[in-house]
Parts: structure tokens; sequence; C-alpha cells
């Protein structure tokens, strides 16, 4: 049994097929809904490539990288996690506020209320996003960098 998908963009509906197993999460931005999206083998390809070129541009490790948007958002560019968290950041206009992270650099509207939802589920401007925090020494604002190591 599949899921299907909709996604409605001003005056030209589109339709996705997507594996029923995955949550459906609905992201709303503007006049666009998102659900149920699952990356297929190619977009997992493409977005290692953006990964490759962006990590040789900037000197980033392109396995850092690979490896939180595998953890963080797996290969999902309209993912919607932390839907739970409320935010503790006082200086911020979201502080209180349940505030969820997009993208597949799972950016938090809590700790970076300038970017808009639209701008952390664009591929580029997310791991362009990304790379630049991780540029910084930021990679703690990633679960993936708080966990402890696991094994051996």
């Amino acid at each position: 049994m599949l899921a299907i998908l909709v996604c409605f963009i001003p005056s030209a509906p589109i339709t996705y097929i997507a594996k029923p197993h995955v949550s459906p999460y609905p992201v709303s931005a503007t006049n666009v809904v998102f659900r149920q999206y699952v990356p297929t083998s190619a977009d997992m390809v493409r977005i290692d490539a953006k990964i490759d070129v962006i990590a040789a541009k900037t000197g980033v490790t392109a396995s850092l990288m690979k490896t939180l948007v595998y953890n963080e958002s797996r290969y999902n560019p309209k993912a919607k996690g932390d839907g739970h968290y409320v935010c503790t950041a006082m200086q911020t206009t979201n502080y209180g506020k349940i505030t969820p992270s997009y993208g597949l650099a799972q950016i938090s509207t809590c700790w970076h209320p300038e970017v808009s939802i639209l701008q952390s589920t664009n591929e580029d401007f997310a791991l362009n996003f990304m790379a630049h925090l991780l540029l910084k020494g930021e990679c703690k604002q990633w679960t993936t960098c708080r966990k402890p190591a696991q094994g051996g």
C-alpha cells in the first residue's frame, strides 16, 4: 500500500508517491505543505555531491556533514523535528514557544529565528548554513555532536 502525497502550489498541484512507514509530520510554509517525503537513492547521491562541493570550498569535513545530515534529517530536505521543543533562548522572540527544526540541517526556529522555514528546507541554504556553523565550531547545535560515541 502506498501513501499519496499532494503538494499544493498555487494553481499547480503536484502528486508524489511516498512509502507509508514514514511519519506524517506536515510542514507548512507559505502555500506549500510537505508530507511523508521519502528521499530516493538519487536524492542522497545529489545531496552528497552538494556536500562534497561545499566541504571542499569551506574546508569543513564532508564526512561530518554527511553524518549530521543523515542523523538529523535522514537526507530529507523537508524534515521537521523537535516538534516538542520549547525555546529557552530568552534573547529571541520565540522564547517560551514550541520551536521545531527544519530541513537537512534541522535549523532551529528557537536559536535561529532569522532563518525562515523556506530557507531551512532549501538544500543549498541548509548545507551552506551547516558548513558556516561548523566552521565557527558550533557542532554542538546538533544532537549528533552532543551524544557520546557508541561502542569500542
